[in-house]
């Protein structure tokens, strides 16, 4: 395939990526040949869809290929065997013995046969570590993906190139702008009927020195500031003919300068109008309580601040943990008015306590607990959820509370927490040291540690699709790690705003958005955008220094469309991912009307699939769930160029 070929098809990915057709994407990539989705591959394995796996290998090479596709395709067509197997459906298992593995070697037929004899085919000392039907998989997944890596047809295909948001799109709005720019005869307000024929005005106007361009066609134009023309000339009367962008006075898009980052005309500021055309868009002010609907979570315990807060994956629940080391789970019903069982305002959850009267209380050190780092990690089906409160890291079972396993006396004490999306026995471990630790929590045994940080490391996040770890410390510096051999990739430290200083110390967070080709990074003075594999700096958002407010949480929203932002005296903004607009404000007494100003938010977590609900936690130990009302929809409107 040729290169610009080849470019094209990764931006037709792309756009239907970002439109949601999932299934259309996979069969694309396949059929290219040009991306091999990891991701999508651990998904199918996960869920045991092994036809579907050798469909979609089956694109980019076949058995006969090399070594490694023929292993490949074989521990495929194995594991299917086995499964059948453990289920004692011993005609199934015959059938894919006759018609999948025949065509092997015939010394691994003949063993793949003598299974059959077995009443447990765990007996075969080969075949005696092989666990539960989850586990088994994971571990699968495990031997197919360092084949996959080692083989010359498919290594070269497992990164999605980095592209900016909706690029397709841009280019076909770049075009439309140099069409209309060479029309003799341009209108001010040009109707694009088609793409299908290159656009021209038909009807004359008058004279004029420049023609306006089209702006925003199909959606907003990210950081677009011109377009080179075919030949070098001037256009009369315009010192930006060509593309514009309708935001150009107030632009946010930044700089960087001597190594400081600065605004595009060089001033240090924000803006909370843009402008489109003559219409000025104004941020959305939520000020009452008629404009959303909140719920604070049933607890009569109101004494201790919440240091964490996470919903959990099935999104039926919300699970904080608390500053005096003990874990609160609220989970959703079925009922008349929650028809989904989902996390919701307009219905009240139950606070789980066991018969036994168990609860989950992490260990301690001798220093105070309200002193102590927290961390928490949820397993990815609920199961289970790994913590530390300064002491020993604990893991609780989700549903009777029952603490399963301990590690790690401190010193050092951990103090963050991240899971293998894929396995949720390897977890990893940041340290007050500034270490980190890649654990195996079934083995009880130290994979690897990691060492490149000068503080103590406050955020971890994993890139399956990427194949790296991100981690962040406290002295605000960012290091990615390889997942394959766990060295060291990148590093960097953020930038910090002109006019301002970085802190000594701040709880840095990092996230990837959900095409994980973004990174958010997360402290007390700003909100910034990073390239996920290189860490090129994208975009800063910080609050008006004259505000004097502290961000103290942030995260993508469950589409990675918004993210929210809480602040100590409660107020959340809401900011549009792609340029990190603001597109809504929250006011505290919209949604806890009591006594707002008693109170701080001390951390905020995004719903896992609906977009627009979030909760946050308070240093008075409330929980509030928050959404936008029905009349208001959603939290404010796309600012130009966040489409």
């Amino acid at each position: 395939m040729a290169s610009l070929e080849k470019d094209l098809m990764f931006l037709i990915l792309q756009f239907l990526g970002e439109k949601k057709h999932t299934e259309t994407v996979h069969r694309l990539e396949s059929e290219s040949g040009c991306y091999f989705n990891m991701r999508y591959f651990e998904e199918l394995a996960t869920q045991g869809k092994w036809d579907e796996m050798e469909k979609y290998l089956s694109g980019f090479t076949k058995i006969e290929d090399n070594l490694e596709s023929t292993q490949i395709f074989f521990q495929i067509r194995k594991h299917k065997y086995l499964e059948a197997l453990d289920k004692r459906d011993h005609a199934k298992a015959l059938d894919i013995l006759r018609k999948d593995l025949k065509v092997f070697e015939l010394d691994l037929f003949k063993e793949m046969s003598l299974l059959l004899t077995m009443d447990d085919f765990r007996a075969n000392p080969i075949l005696s570590t092989y666990g539960d039907t989850t586990s088994a998989r994971g571990h699968l997944f495990r031997e197919l993906e360092k084949l996959i890596e080692a083989n010359p047809l498919l290594r070269d295909k497992l990164q999605f190139p980095v592209l900016a948001a909706s690029r397709l799109r841009t280019l076909i709005d770049q075009s439309l702008n140099w069409q209309h720019h060479l029309c003799k005869n341009p209108m001010p307000n040009p109707d694009i009927a088609t793409l299908f024929v290159d656009h021209t005005c038909d009807q004359p106007i008058a004279e004029q020195a420049s023609s306006p361009a089209i702006t925003h066609f199909m959606g907003g134009v990210p950081n677009i500031t011109g377009f080179p023309p075919m030949s070098p000339h001037v256009v009369p009367g315009s010192a930006n003919a060509g593309i514009t962008t309708a935001d150009q006075a107030t632009s946010l898009a930044a700089r960087k300068k001597n190594g400081v980052l600065t605004l595009a005309d060089g001033k240090s500021r924000t803006s909370n109008v843009s402008s489109e055309g003559p219409t000025p868009w104004k941020v959305t002010e939520i000020t009452e309580p008629s404009q959303c609907y909140s719920l604070r979570l049933p607890d009569n315990v109101t004494d201790t601040k919440v240091s964490r807060l996470i919903y959990t994956n099935s999104g039926s629940g919300v699970l904080a943990l608390a500053s005096n080391a003990e874990h609160k789970l609220w989970k959703w019903q079925k009922s008349d008015d929650n028809l989904t069982g989902k996390a919701t305002a307009n219905a009240h959850p139950v606070l789980r306590k066991p018969k036994s009267g168990i609860t989950m209380i992490n260990e301690t050190s001798d220093k105070n607990p309200e002193e102590a780092i927290p961390c928490l990690a949820l397993s990815k089906k609920d199961a289970f959820v790994v913590s530390a409160s300064g002491g020993k890291i604990s893991v609780f079972n989700m549903t009777t509370f029952k603490t399963e396993k301990t590690y790690m006396p401190p010193p050092p004490a951990a103090t963050f927490l991240a899971l293998l999306p894929s396995d949720s026995n390897i977890v990893g471990v940041g340290f007050e040291d500034s270490s980190i630790q890649i654990y195996n929590l079934k083995t009880s045994e130290v994979i690897h540690i990691l060492k490149g940080h000068g503080n103590r490391i406050t955020g971890l996040a994993f890139s399956l699709a990427l194949g790296i770890l991100v981690s962040s410390s406290a002295d605000s510096q960012v290091c990615i790690w390889s997942i394959a051999g766990w060295e060291k990739r990148n590093s960097m430290y953020m930038d910090t705003p002109r006019g301002r200083s970085r802190p000594a110390v701040s709880d840095v967070r990092v996230q990837f958005n959900q095409n994980q080709n973004h990174l958010l990074v997360v402290n007390e003075e700003q909100i910034a955008i990073y390239d996920a594999q290189k860490l090129d700096w994208l975009n800063t958002w910080f609050p008006r220094k004259a505000t004097g407010r502290r961000i103290t949480s942030g995260t993508y929203s469950a589409d990675s469309q918004s993210i929210f932002v809480s602040f100590e005296d409660g107020t959340v903004s809401v900011l549009a991912a792609l340029n990190l607009r603001l597109r809504c404000r929250i006011n505290p007494t919209a949604y806890m009307p009591l006594n707002p100003s008693f109170v701080r938010v001390l951390v905020i977590a995004a719903h896992p699939s609906e977009s627009d609900q979030f909760a946050v936690g308070l240093s008075n130990g409330h929980v509030y769930v928050v959404e936008p009302s029905e009349s208001e929809g959603t939290w404010g409107t796309s600012p130009p160029g966040s489409t």
